[in-house]
């Protein structure tokens, strides 16, 4: 018997940007993943940020294969946080975990998210404890950190790059502000 779709448990959004080299292993990944974390009511949702590689007709292909596979595919590069947070308002699901396609968020903290949803958290977030970037590109966050917690409304978590689980009363908290 087929899951119920109407309220999945977990909605994943995946945006892509020329990712033919990613999105069906990165699909694969968090279907495994969230098998392991004993979700079977889900929603993988990838939103295609206009690429012009095979990506879409590869996301195509996997919602063909699996009718809770959804495919968002934009006109045009709405940007990295525009594309994500459209696919986010989107979504049915309890929860929704927001990951990169290009693996630089490990699938394997799916998990992890969940059991902490699950026990009450209404938002888990990832935070990097180091980076494997240039001098240049640390200090250029570490200003950009600085600069939001000084002046932005709210905290700035440091390191902290959106990767993470958000229950559906926040998404739809979120979603009342109109604000990517």
């Amino acid at each position: 018997m087929a899951p119920d779709m109407t309220t999945p448990d977990i909605s994943v959004v995946i945006p892509c940007l020329n990712e033919e080299e990613n999105v069906v292993q990165i699909v694969e990944a968090v279907a495994k993943q969230l098998a392991a974390a004993d979700i079977t009511s889900y929603e993988i949702v990838i939103i295609d940020n206009a690429s012009v590689d095979r990506t879409v007709d590869l996301a195509r292909s996997l919602c063909e294969a699996d009718s809770r596979v959804r495919l968002i595919v934009n006109n045009r590069n709405y940007g990295q946080l525009r594309s994500p947070t459209h696919a986010i308002f989107q979504t049915r699901g309890r929860a929704v975990i927001g990951i990169g396609a290009d693996f630089q968020d490990p699938p394997e903290l799916i998990g992890e998210f969940i059991a902490r949803w699950r026990a009450g958290s209404p938002i888990v977030l990832a935070v990097r404890l180091s980076e494997d970037s240039s001098m240049f590109l640390k200090g250029l966050r570490g200003l950009g950190y600085g600069f939001f917690t000084r002046f932005a409304d709210y905290p700035v978590i440091p390191g902290a790059p959106g990767f993470g689980l958000y229950s559906r009363a926040v998404v739809d908290h979120l979603a009342r502000w109109r604000e990517p």
